[in-house]
C-alpha cells in the first residue's frame, strides 16, 4: 500500500532528489567519526531506508531521537520503516511515541498520525479498524486525495463497491490526474464485470503512467476480462491473428516479423486499430504542428503530403524525458513505396521529413536504433562537431507561446517557454557557469517535484563572469547541446555541439527540398529543434559584406559576425579591414566589438589610426582605464535597451515573408542563404 505522507516526509528531509543518494550517504558515513548532528542522523536514516538497509536506518533514526532532533518526525519515520518490514508491534510503539512527541514539537498533524495508524491495521489485515482510522484522518483533513484513495480501496476489499466508487470519485475531485485512483476504479469495474468502463478507466491511467499496463496484466482482479475485445489491446494480449493486416502491406514484412531478435530490440507490432489511432492523431497534429514545435506553411505541407502514404506498423524502443515521461519510437511503412523499407520516427513529435529510413533487415534496424537507444550520456568532449547560426534580434522574430497559444515576439522568456515544451530538447537548461550538463538523465519521482525543479533551474542558470551569456539544453535523443547565446544585448545566436550522425539521408533530403544548408551529419533531433528559426552561419553573412553599401547595414553585419565568431581570434583580420572605413558608425561599431570581446590589440591599433577626435579620445580612455567586463542581463528588457513590441500585422509579416528584415541594423537576409525553413 502507498503511504504518500511517509514519502513526502522522506522527500522533505532528503531535499531535491537528483538520484545521488550514494554520494550523500558516502559523505555522511565519512563524517561519522567526527560526529553527526541530529538532522544529519535523520537524513542518514532516510538514505539508508531508501537503500534498503532497514536495520541501519532504524539505528540512525534512534540516534536522531537521542540528540533531540525533530523527535516526533524521527519516531514517525521509524514507525513507517518498521511497518514496511513487518515489525508491527515495534511500529505501533514508535507511532505512540510520535503522538506523544507531537504534543511538544507540533511537527505532525493528528490526521497524519491517524492515517499511519490506519495503515498499520491494514497491513495486518484488519480492514475494519483500518477504515475507521482513515476516516478519522479524513475528518481532520477532508481534502487529502490519498486518504480518499485508501478509503476507496478499503471499501473495495470489504465488498462495498458503491462506497468504493464514491470514495475514488472524491479522490479524483481532489486530484484530477491521480492515475492510481483511475487504476483502482478500473479494477473495481473489472470486479463488477463492466468491461467497457474498465477499459475507459484503465486507458486514462495508462496515458498518465504507462506502467499501469503491466500492473493490470499481472493483477488478478482483471483476469475475468482479459479476453474481452475492449481489454485485449490495453493488456497487450492481442492475438497473432489480429496482426495479419500487416502482411498485406508488403511481401517482405511477413518474413521480417518472424525474426525473434525484434523482441529484444523492443519492437511491438501494432494492431490495425492502434495504427489507425496514430494516423488520426498525426493528421490532427499537422493541422498546425505538434505542441511545442514551430512549423511554416512549407514544412506543414510537406509533412501532410508524406503522411498520406505512411502507415504505422510497430512501436519501437522508447526513452524517458528527465521528468520520467516515456516516449516510444514508431516504425512506419510508406504504402506507396513499400520497397523503401521502414521509416523510424524517434518519437511522435518528429515531422515525417526527419524520419530515418531503415532497410528491411534486422542488422540495419539494429544499427539505426543503436545510435539513440538506450539514450547515450555524452559530455562535451564526446561532441566533436559544432555549428553556429544567427537566429535573430530580440523581439524581431516570433515563437509560439504556450501561455497565449499564439505567436509572440521572441524575448528570452518566450524562447525559454517555447523550448520548455519543445519535443526535441529536454525541458530544463543550464547557464554558462556549467561546462557540462548539471542535471541527471532522469529526475526521480518525488513529492513537490515541479517546485523543486523550478528552484534548481534558477540555481543552475548561473552565468560565468566574462563568458558569453547563454542557456544550454540537451537534445532528446542524440543528447547534443543546444545553446542560445545573447550578444550585444539583442543578438541571439544558436550553437549546436554534437557527435556526427551516420544517418545523413534525412537531412540531405530536407536540405534539397527546402533549400536549407544544415550540416548533413547533424542528428535529426538537433535539426528538428531549430525548425522555424532562421539559422544564418558566418560564411553566409560574410558573403554579404562586399555588397553592403549602406554603413548601418555594414555595421549590423559586423555585429552579428562578431557574435558568431566571438571565440575565433582569426576574425581580427576581418575587423582590421574596417578600422579605416570612411563611415564613423562602422569604425565605432568595430570599437564596440573590440570592447565587448576584449580585443585590446585592436583598440591599440585604432587609437593611432582613428581620425575622429571624439571616438579616438574614448578609445584612449578605455585603454587607460582598462576594458570593463560587460555583464548583460537579457531578462531586463526596457525601452531604452531596444525592447520592441510587434503589432499583429508585423507578426503576420514575419511569419509569411520570404525575406526577414532584421531591425536595429536593418540587415536584409536573403531567404536562399538561410540555414532552414524560417518563421
Amino acid at each position: 500500500m502507498d503511504d504518500l505522507q511517509f514519502e513526502a516526509t522522506v522527500a522533505e528531509i532528503r531535499g531535491f532528489d537528483l538520484g545521488d543518494d550514494s554520494q550523500l550517504l558516502a559523505h555522511l558515513d565519512a563524517r561519522m567519526a567526527e560526529g553527526l548532528r541530529g538532522e544529519e542522523w535523520l537524513l542518514r536514516g532516510v538514505l539508508l531506508h531508501r537503500a534498503g538497509r532497514y536495520e541501519d536506518a532504524v539505528d540512525s533514526l534512534d540516534q536522531a531521537v537521542d540528540q533531540g532532533h525533530a523527535q516526533s518526525q524521527a519516531h514517525y519515520l521509524k514507525s513507517c520503516v518498521l511497518r514496511e518490514h513487518g515489525s508491527m508491534g515495534e511500529a505501533l510503539e514508535a507511532l505512540e511515541e510520535a503522538r506523544m512527541a507531537t504534543a511538544d514539537d507540533g511537527l505532525l498533524s493528528s490526521a497524519d498520525l491517524d492515517h499511519a495508524q490506519g495503515l498499520l491495521f491494514w497491513r495486518v489485515g484488519n480492514r475494519e479498524d483500518a477504515l475507521y482510522w482513515v476516516e478519522q484522518a479524513l475528518e481532520a483533513d477532508e481534502h487529502n486525495a490519498e486518504r480518499w484513495l485508501h478509503r476507496g480501496r478499503l471499501f473495495a476489499e470489504l465488498g462495498r463497491h458503491e462506497d468504493a466508487a464514491h470514495a475514488l470519485e472524491r479522490a479524483l475531485e481532489e486530484e484530477p490526474d491521480l492515475d492510481r485512483a483511475m487504476f483502482e476504479r478500473a479494477a473495481l469495474e473489472a470486479v463488477r464485470g463492466e468491461a467497457d468502463a474498465t477499459a475507459q478507466w484503465l486507458s486514462k491511467a495508462i496515458r498518465l503512467e504507462p506502467e499501469h499496463r503491466r500492473l493490470a496484466a499481472e493483477d488478478p482482479r482483471f483476469s475475468a476480462l482479459r479476453e474481452h475485445a475492449a481489454m485485449g489491446e490495453l493488456l497487450a494480449s492481442t492475438h497473432p491473428a489480429d496482426l495479419q493486416w500487416l502482411d498485406a502491406l508488403t511481401p517482405w514484412l511477413a518474413a521480417f516479423r518472424e525474426d525473434r531478435r525484434l523482441e529484444r530490440l523492443g519492437v511491438e507490432w501494432l494492431s490495425k486499430a492502434r495504427s489507425d489511432r496514430i494516423s488520426v492523431t498525426l493528421e490532427v497534429d499537422y493541422e498546425d504542428g505538434p505542441l511545442g514545435t514551430m512549423h511554416t506553411a512549407a514544412t506543414l505541407e510537406r509533412s501532410r503530403a508524406l503522411l498520406e502514404t505512411r502507415t504505422a506498423v510497430a512501436q519501437g524502443p522508447g526513452s524517458r524525458t528527465r521528468e520520467g515521461v516515456l516516449e516510444p519510437s514508431i516504425l512506419f511503412i510508406d504504402t506507396a513505396r513499400p520497397q523503401d523499407g521502414l521509416w523510424l520516427a524517434l518519437s511522435s513529435g518528429y515531422p515525417p521529413f526527419l524520419w530515418l529510413r531503415v532497410a528491411p533487415t534486422i542488422d540495419d534496424l539494429t544499427t539505426v536504433l543503436a545510435e539513440f537507444f538506450p539514450r547515450p550520456r555524452r559530455s562535451r568532449v564526446d561532441m566533436s562537431r559544432q555549428t553556429r547560426g544567427f537566429i535573430g534580434y530580440r523581439s524581431r522574430f516570433v515563437v509560439p507561446s504556450p501561455v497565449t497559444g499564439g505567436l509572440e515576439p521572441a524575448t528570452l522568456v518566450e524562447l525559454q517557454r517555447h523550448l520548455a515544451i519543445n519535443p526535441f530538447v529536454e525541458s530544463v537548461c543550464w547557464g554558462s557557469a556549467y561546462a557540462e550538463d548539471p542535471w541527471p538523465d532522469e529526475i526521480p519521482d518525488q513529492p513537490g517535484v515541479v517546485h523543486k525543479i523550478a528552484e534548481h533551474q534558477r540555481m543552475v542558470a548561473r552565468q560565468e563572469p566574462g563568458h558569453a551569456w547563454s542557456l544550454t539544453w540537451r537534445t532528446r535523443h542524440s543528447r547534443s547541446y543546444l545553446s542560445i547565446e545573447v550578444h550585444h544585448h539583442d543578438i541571439y545566436v544558436a550553437q549546436l555541439r554534437y557527435r556526427p550522425s551516420v544517418h545523413s539521408e534525412a537531412v540531405e533530403t530536407m536540405n534539397t527540398h527546402f533549400g536549407c544548408d544544415y550540416p548533413v551529419d547533424m542528428p535529426v533531433d538537433a535539426v528538428a529543434a531549430l525548425l522555424g528559426f532562421q539559422f544564418d552561419g558566418a560564411r553566409d553573412l560574410e558573403a554579404q559584406l562586399p555588397t553592403a553599401s549602406d554603413p548601418e547595414q555594414l555595421a549590423g553585419l559586423l555585429l552579428v559576425l562578431s557574435a558568431l565568431r566571438h571565440e575565433d581570434l582569426g576574425v581580427l583580420e576581418l575587423y582590421r579591414r574596417y578600422v579605416d572605413h570612411p563611415a564613423t558608425v562602422v569604425r565605432s561599431t568595430v570599437g564596440d566589438i573590440a570592447v565587448a570581446h576584449n580585443h585590446e590589440v585592436l583598440l591599440e591599433e585604432m587609437s593611432v589610426r582613428e581620425p575622429d577626435v571624439q571616438l579616438r579620445t574614448e578609445i584612449e580612455a578605455l585603454l587607460d582605464e582598462g576594458i570593463p567586463m560587460i555583464e548583460d542581463d537579457p531578462y531586463a528588457a526596457s525601452d531604452e535597451d531596444g525592447e520592441v513590441e510587434l503589432s499583429e500585422g508585423e507578426v503576420e509579416e514575419l511569419t509569411t515573408d520570404d525575406t526577414v528584415e532584421l531591425d536595429v541594423a536593418d540587415v536584409e537576409v536573403d531567404a536562399g542563404a538561410r540555414g532552414g525553413p524560417s518563421s
